[in-house]
């Protein structure tokens, strides 16, 4: 069975100095989305979900979805555990079912890709939904974690929708429970070009009945301040730990727009006000 990175609190978090690696060994199938993802075996035994250098949206969503992932780990919220993934030259001449289909097909570079590990298990019913219906919803154990999540794409600048998958959580002969784990955060940052536009709603869940009734649960002033005191402490770390061939901007001026941005999460936060409170 793959991890997840587990939700602890802010202090005991992990906070990565560098990146871990693993070498690709099988091909599974391509995955749904822009960047042309694709699922791989890896010589840990685990599966990954591999976004690779020169994808069609740019290789700079590899080092936003790792600087996302990590910022929110080191926050105590559910993400999957990730890793570098090593495609060599001779593994990606082999699979040409990997290479990125634009105009013609095009092989990806060898070298050290981002590995987002497969949460559950590929399967049986252990393996992950990415959709769940609204009668449903009350059995997310962690659906609180929405609310900080809306704080925390707002903050980033997640150009996208969010996206989540669901597991099976703890349960018996009476009872079920289904645990969130949120994925894909490379659209965070400014996007692939770095540009940050604050466009209305943008990420919110698909399904906006997922916020109702946790703002008066949740206080949001506690949200903010424990986001706003852990920000301060783990984003150099995290933005350190960036491998240098996934990102192509300067980390001071990304770190400074950062806390600009957390200096303001109020004013950011203003067009969801309605989710967040309920």
């Amino acid at each position: 069975m793959s991890t997840l990175i587990r939700r602890s609190p802010v202090w005991n978090g992990t906070i990565p100095t560098s990146l871990s690696e693993v070498r690709a060994i099988e091909f599974v199938r391509k995955m749904r989305g822009g960047s042309q993802a694709v699922m791989l075996r890896c010589s840990d035994g685990n599966y990954y979900i591999v976004k690779m250098m020169g994808n069609p949206q740019g290789t700079t969503v590899l080092g936003n979805d790792f600087l996302g992932t990590t910022l929110l780990a080191a926050l105590g919220l559910p993400v999957p555990s990730v890793t570098g993934v090593h495609l060599t030259k001779a593994f990606i001449a082999e699979t040409p079912a990997l290479w990125f289909e634009t105009k013609g097909r095009t092989p990806p570079v060898p070298g050290m890709h981002f590995g987002s590990c497969l949460v559950g298990d590929i399967f049986g019913k252990e393996w992950p939904t990415e959709y769940l219906s609204p009668s449903q919803f009350p059995l997310i154990s962690n659906r609180s974690d929405f609310l900080e999540m809306l704080v925390f794409d707002a903050w980033a600048n997640n150009q996208d929708k969010r996206q989540a998958i669901y597991v099976e959580g703890e349960s018996g002969p009476r009872y079920r429970s289904i645990k969130a784990v949120f994925i894909d955060n490379g659209y965070m940052f400014g996007g692939p070009d770095g540009l940050f536009r604050d466009q209305e709603k943008r990420c919110l869940y698909d399904n906006k009945s997922m916020y109702t009734g946790l703002g008066p649960t949740y206080p949001l002033e506690d949200v903010i301040a424990h986001f706003r005191t852990a920000i301060v402490h783990i984003l150099p770390s995290c933005l350190r730990a960036i491998p240098n061939e996934w990102y192509s901007f300067e980390q001071s001026q990304m770190q400074e727009t950062l806390m600009n941005r957390l200096a303001h999460l109020e004013i950011l936060l203003e067009p969801y006000e309605e989710f967040l409170k309920g």
